[in-house]
């Protein structure tokens, strides 16, 4: 079934902290569905003093109130969430209260050491997720997560380093990539490293003199952050330790056409892994080859996770999911 987001008026959560709820919004209108959004307010500096000052749950609760007054007399179709770290239960309960026909999905971008989300599940009607390990836990689908755009392959001459990475700093992160680029020096690989790191995370390091030339206190535009991936061979991820899933960057670079060096085992698992253009490394013992970096690059057919092929299958799967619930329970009714 294609489309069958068109049309439908759908109220979209999602955290604020990245620009991906950007895409996502403006590839859902780009559907033709009508979309009310509500940030996930869950990361930053003033949310950071919100809950310093003990007041983060009441200004919360006063927002989810006002959302759901908004939509007392609005149509809704759809609720798709993601991450929902914020969300109260007395909201989600008001909610399907005036919306009970309809369709709760809730997609998970976190895994469940991270952001403790089993308490929401049974108010949703689908729910999915990117990390295998917790899918498994508890019986839910998995979905690995999207990339934005067009997609590669590019051509050769635009590349103008060997290597690149992009990501949150974490000391476990800092320590790798150091690793890496002593392995780059040694071999005469072009690298090019960017850390982002919240303000007062910035500060509290500039102030024991321990700032890196690649930490950044400024989140990278989605388009820059594109520009700086397609002009690098390779691209080299290091994924969160209590997270099994694949990375954003890890789909935006195989898609994009660039070679990808990972830690995550678990991508040998997915139908795209492929030797010649993706290797699994040992963090605590990493090997570069620069000569497989360099080498012509044949992109993985990746078009299922685009991101407007991508929220179809997720809406798709969750209407599907919740037409069959209601079809077993009038059965039952009956």
């Amino acid at each position: 079934m294609r489309h069958a987001i068109s049309g439908k008026h759908i109220l979209l959560v999602a955290p604020v902290s990245y620009q991906y709820h950007r895409l996502i919004h403006n590839q859902l209108k780009k559907l033709a569905a009508s979309v009310t959004f509500h940030g996930d307010y869950s990361e930053g500096l003033l949310q950071a003093m919100c809950k310093r000052l003990g007041v983060f749950n009441q200004l919360n609760t006063v927002r989810e109130q006002a959302l759901v007054q908004k939509l007392k007399n609005s149509p809704l179709d759809i609720v798709l969430v993601f991450r929902g770290a914020t969300l109260s239960q007395n909201f989600l309960i008001n909610l399907k209260e005036q919306h009970a026909d309809a369709c709760f999905i809730l997609y998970q971008w976190d895994s469940l050491k991270n952001n403790t989300y089993e308490q929401l599940i049974p108010f949703f009607d689908y729910v999915a997720s990117f990390d295998p390990v917790d899918c498994k836990t508890l019986d839910i689908d998995y979905l690995p997560l999207f990339y934005a755009g067009k997609g590669g392959p590019f051509r050769e001459n635009q590349k103008n380093q060997d290597l690149v990475f992009i990501g949150a700093y974490t000391e476990e992160r800092r320590d790798f990539v150091q690793k890496i680029e002593r392995l780059c020096t040694t071999k005469q690989i072009r690298l090019h490293t960017f850390f982002f790191i919240p303000l007062l995370a910035y500060l509290k390091l500039f102030f024991q003199g321990r700032i890196l030339p690649s930490l950044h206190f400024r989140r990278l535009e989605h388009a820059t952050s594109m520009t700086i991936l397609t002009q690098s061979h390779c691209v080299l991820d290091f994924h969160h330790k209590d997270q099994s899933g694949l990375t954003m960057r890890t789909i935006e670079a195989i898609a994009l056409g660039c070679k990808l060096v990972t830690c995550n085992k678990s991508i040998r698992d997915e139908p795209f892994y492929d030797p010649a253009c993706i290797q699994v490394i040992d963090p605590a013992h990493p090997e570069l080859d620069l000569e497989w970096m360099q080498a012509p690059n044949a992109t993985p057919v990746m078009n299922f996770l685009r991101l407007d092929n991508w929220l179809e299958k997720l809406i798709n799967k969750a209407l599907e999911t919740k037409a069959h619930k209601v079809k077993e329970l009038s059965k039952k009714v009956g």
